[in-house]
């Protein structure tokens, strides 16, 4: 799954047949997965431009379908749907090209000099050529637990026992077991202020309660809470397979890993 601008995003559903039958199933599946009130619509094709003008064409609820002839499924649409400035589009509508088709019949080399990299970009998207890979989001896990204190907590004594609960929990999470963690990050609400966040970054990834706590009570002992905590979360991310420590037969390369490291970490 692609993110685009608000409202909009791109997927591929190469696959998906062998859950959902076919195409048509994988499209049901879709639109039941959004709830009614984003009155989603989708647009399937071979390429990102063509699938948005489907779905821009397509009725609420449903799905449109790409035929193979995408410049000719293009041809009668409007230049204004095309992913290029605003100040090209007027232009584009000076010289009477209001239409994808006719902005096709042009040659490339015209368009270039006219409009320069957005000529060439328009005049592809026009004819159905899109080459542009769809780029995932990128998934990065985190864990996190929370709790909500008897009363409000004031002090690091109050608080530390609350740390060391919700590490114990994240800890014992089936997504951190045998794994390091990189950061750990802590919020907590107070009355009538914003909420009170810390970020912690461990120099060396961590792989249990016990070492957490260690670093985390070192960095609060100067701590001074903005008022009472009515309550506390804390997520652990950066989560990795590895140590992030490397062993070394010479001093030199052993301080060049470890540089590395530190890098990787910023």
């Amino acid at each position: 799954v692609e993110r685009s601008e608000l409202g909009c995003v791109y997927a591929g559903i190469d696959g998906l047949e062998v859950i959902y039958g076919d195409e048509a199933g994988t499209m049901a599946a879709l639109l039941n997965a959004v709830p009614n009130e984003y009155n989603a619509r989708i647009g399937l094709a071979e390429a990102k431009f063509p699938a948005y003008v489907a779905a821009v064409l397509s009725e609420g609820g449903r799905a449109t379908w790409v035929p193979d002839d995408v410049g000719g499924f293009l041809a009668d649409l409007t230049v204004d749907l095309l992913p290029i400035s605003w100040e090209s589009r007027t232009r584009l509508h000076q010289f009477g090209l209001h239409t994808m088709g006719r902005l096709a019949s042009l040659s490339l080399g015209s368009l270039q000099a006219q409009f320069g990299a957005e000529g060439k970009l328009a005049w592809e998207l026009s004819n159905g050529i899109d080459p542009s890979w769809l780029l995932p989001l990128k998934h990065e896990e985190v864990v996190s637990e929370s709790l909500s204190f008897p009363s409000p907590a004031a002090t690091l004594y109050a608080i530390m026992p609350a740390v060391e609960v919700l590490l114990g929990r994240a800890f014992a999470h089936p997504a951190i077991r045998g794994r390091y963690v990189r950061i750990m990050s802590m919020e907590g609400r107070v009355l009538h202020k914003p909420p009170w966040t810390r970020s912690f970054a461990f120099k060396e990834p961590v792989n249990s309660k016990a070492r957490a706590l260690v670093r985390v009570r070192s960095s609060l002992e100067a701590l001074e809470l903005p008022g009472p905590l009515e309550d506390m979360s804390l997520t652990l991310s950066g989560i990795t397979g590895e140590s992030g420590l490397q062993s070394s037969l010479f001093s030199d390369v052993r301080k060049q890993d470890q540089l590395r490291d530190m890098m990787r970490q910023l």
